[in-house]
């Protein structure tokens, strides 16, 4: 917002009257103006336990000395799930942070678990943050807006293969990995799929293939996925994490069972850590013609491979860790450009 300079005079005749007077802020906060905060209060969650399916919430109090920038993000010790609220005011309260249980999908908050309130300040990341906790006695499951189809803590998945066969083959540590692997941090506090290997064949850069059929699918019962007929509506989302290895190359594949084709999004990681990342299911890749049709899709491959050249013969591993598979419906849940 532009300040007309015409209130100069103005401000300097009161000034002239001011005199020593202690300073007293008698106006609004102005959206957008931060100073270092100066807590005069407590820290505080305005419950102990809150039941989201009673139609209760939950805010948050808090009062600065002044108009501070301050973020709020909650976590569930258990789920891993966040929600934040940021604003710039002098108070904290319940018309600028209050909950009603409703998050970021993927992973989502569980019932029954407690959750980290933490207040800290984007402006002076050196200024130590405020932390209170509370319960959540209940809350609604997550809506079909957002579908999980597996967050990797338990098995509805078939291996291609097995056991690696004698001189090369599709093995796929799936079994053992899933519920054991610790090698890297947990996305949600629980397991998540873990994929290594080098490619078992000189001039292919196939690793290792993992299958999702639709009927086993951790939410799902059907041989095929609730989803919207409209590829433009459909969004792909997975939480990927890069292990670092070079020419690490991922494809999730989906096979639509009405036109015996299937779409591909290609991922090759080049960030640090953990990633939520998304596609529509309309710019997926495909090498066939028929028009896609997210609601025949039977089968979902993860597969591993390689971008190494198909002609060395001293190929090196590739990993890849993946955990919460969801599928959601007319916006993603994570970065599409990534």
């Amino acid at each position: 917002m532009k300040v007309k300079y015409t209130i100069l005079p103005f401000v300097l005749f009161a000034l002239l009257f001011s005199g020593c007077e202690e300073d007293n802020f008698l106006g609004a906060d102005i959206e957008g103006i931060g100073a270092e905060p100066i807590p005069v209060s407590e820290f505080k969650a305005s419950r102990e336990s809150v039941d989201f399916t009673a139609s209760e919430t939950v805010y948050f109090e808090l009062t600065f000395q002044q108009s501070t920038n301050w973020l709020v993000t909650l976590t569930g010790r258990n789920s891993g799930a966040t929600q934040q609220f940021q604003n710039v005011s002098a108070a904290i309260n319940e018309s600028n942070s209050n909950w009603d249980g409703r998050g970021i999908p993927g992973p989502y908050f569980q019932k029954g678990e407690e959750v980290v309130a933490t207040v800290s300040f984007p402006d002076y990341p050196e200024v130590e943050s405020l932390m209170d906790t509370f319960t959540i006695s209940d809350i609604e499951e997550a809506s079909i807006e957002a579908v999980l189809i597996s967050d990797f803590a338990k098995a509805p998945i078939y291996n291609f293969g097995g056991a690696e066969p004698v001189g090369g083959g599709w093995g796929s540590d799936f079994p053992v990995t899933v519920n054991t692997n610790t090698s890297y941090p947990l996305y949600d506090a629980n397991a998540y799929l873990y994929f290594e290997g080098a490619p078992w064949q000189a001039n292919s850069p196939y690793i290792d293939i993992l299958q999702i059929h639709s009927n086993l699918a951790d939410t799902l019962t059907e041989t095929t996925l609730p989803l919207y007929s409209d590829p433009e509506r459909v969004y792909v989302n997975l939480a990927v994490y890069n292990t670092g290895t070079a020419d690490t190359w991922f494809r999730v594949q989906f096979n639509e069972d009405a036109a015996g084709e299937n779409r591909n999004w290609d991922i090759r990681p080049d960030w640090v850590g953990w990633k939520f990342i998304s596609i529509k299911y309309a710019d997926l890749y495909t090498e066939g013609t028929a028009s896609y049709d997210p609601t025949s899709i039977s089968l979902t491959n993860f597969i591993l491979l390689s971008d190494e050249l198909e002609t060395n013969p001293d190929r090196k591993a590739v990993s890849i860790a993946v955990d919460q598979f969801v599928i959601s419906f007319d916006s993603p849940l994570g970065t599409i450009n990534y």
